[in-house]
């Protein structure tokens, strides 16, 4: 709340805590995480979502680093992300 008081143009935020913040209207949200079941299983996110779970929503920026860049396949791990963020 301090940052958006201050003049924050949004927040780093989990996925699963989307829900809950309803007050921040339309800030956006930057969601860390993103993760196919299974996929690069580093540890490192422990409320990693789906990027269905974001398809169609216009207030968050999604942040989608290690599946891509630890990919065999990087440029099919991008698309397959992007198809599924945009529906």
């Amino acid at each position: 709340q301090e940052g958006v008081s201050a003049g924050a143009d949004g927040i780093i935020v989990p996925g699963t805590m989307l829900s809950r913040l309803y007050r921040f209207g339309m800030y956006t949200k930057v969601i860390p995480g993103l993760r196919y079941p299974g996929e690069c299983d580093d540890g490192k996110h422990k409320h990693a979502v789906t990027p269905e779970s974001l398809s169609g929503r216009t207030d968050v920026e999604a942040v989608y680093g290690n599946p891509i860049m630890n990919n065999n396949d990087p440029v099919g791990a991008l698309k397959r992300m992007l198809g599924a963020l945009n529906g």
